[in-house]
């Protein structure tokens, strides 16, 4: 299951919709990018490098993998 909300820098980014499995939307942003081997199929190594580089290097926004913690930290001071 997509988070949606982090999906907007995704959709920003590259115009990629989070919809169907993750294997589809991965293909979608690798047609997006160019990311074609010959035969003109989708080279999912390296449409998977590059999302994860942008991810990792703040091009798709400020995200974070983690979720705050239940209640938040700072209401229990």
């Amino acid at each position: 299951m997509i988070d949606k909300g982090l999906w907007r820098g995704v959709e920003a980014a590259w115009g990629i919709k989070p919809e169907g499995p993750p294997n589809d939307i991965l293909e979608n942003i690798g047609r997006r990018l160019g990311k074609l081997k010959a035969g003109g199929t989708v080279d999912m190594e390296a449409a998977g490098r590059v999302f994860i580089d942008s991810f990792a290097t703040g091009k798709l926004g400020r995200m974070s993998l983690e979720k705050p913690q239940d209640p938040p930290l700072w209401e229990s001071l």
